[in-house]
């Protein structure tokens, strides 16, 4: 009834889905210590800056043949987790590459992909809604209350709740392949370790990409959850 008064009323909706392409191996704590934090580098700078035989190199060896040197961002980010508390702003969310793909998400100029993975022992990868969703608000929506979940959050939500979607969790160490149309979000931890997390961008045709070629310090701040509301904990 909920699809067919959405189709009725000719509501926007995007296809939501991730899908498993390979799997790292495990790696000891210290080689997971050892990746640098990257934000947006070219894969040219993260070969010569990361351990042969690594992380980030098992990670790139492993994407699509067709994501070819260079015509990707490189992102990675080290953290301890710890239980109940989130490695990211949590909330059901969208991706883009900044300066490049468009924040309109039911016409992209310049669709996009991404590979991402969460190295770890257990590490808690993101959850993924599948299935089509209906958005009556536009992702692009921006005029919200600061660390408030974004609007369309709580429509997948309800979406996952009514079986019009399903939640799909990456298991850990495995990759996932999605696009622009993916909703994602964060998860608690459940257990104390050092978990990486690795996400390639690249646009669907060619465009210029600004890289951010340099080491980054490391990040290790985490989120809870109050009433409707993220905070950050350190």
């Amino acid at each position: 009834m909920f699809m067919f008064f959405c189709l009725f009323f000719n509501l926007p909706s995007l296809n939501s889905d991730v899908r498993p392409i390979s799997d790292l191996p495990f790696y000891p704590e210290g080689d997971r210590l050892a990746v640098p934090h990257l934000r947006n580098a070219s894969s040219s700078f993260v070969r010569r800056t990361s351990p042969n035989g690594g992380v980030l190199q098992d990670f790139l060896n492993r994407l699509p043949p067709d994501w070819l040197p260079d015509t990707f961002l490189v992102t990675a980010r080290v953290q301890r987790v710890v239980p109940g508390l989130y490695p990211s702003p949590p909330g059901y969310h969208l991706d883009h590459i900044p300066g490049v793909t468009s924040l309109d998400y039911f016409n992209p100029h310049v669709p996009s992909d991404h590979v991402i993975c969460s190295v770890g022992a257990e590490a808690n990868a993101p959850s993924f809604g599948v299935g089509r969703v209906f958005i009556d608000h536009d992702p692009s929506y921006s005029a919200k209350i600061p660390n408030a979940f974004d609007p369309w959050h709580y429509q997948v939500e309800e979406a996952i709740r009514r079986g019009d979607m399903v939640e799909e969790i990456l298991s850990p160490n495995v990759m996932g392949l999605y696009s622009w149309s993916a909703f994602h979000t964060a998860r608690a931890s459940e257990v104390d370790e050092v978990r990486v997390l690795i996400r390639a961008s690249r646009p669907r045709r060619p465009v210029p990409l600004q890289f951010n070629n340099a080491t980054l310090p490391c990040c290790n701040e985490l989120y809870r959850i109050e009433g409707d509301r993220w905070f950050a904990v350190r």
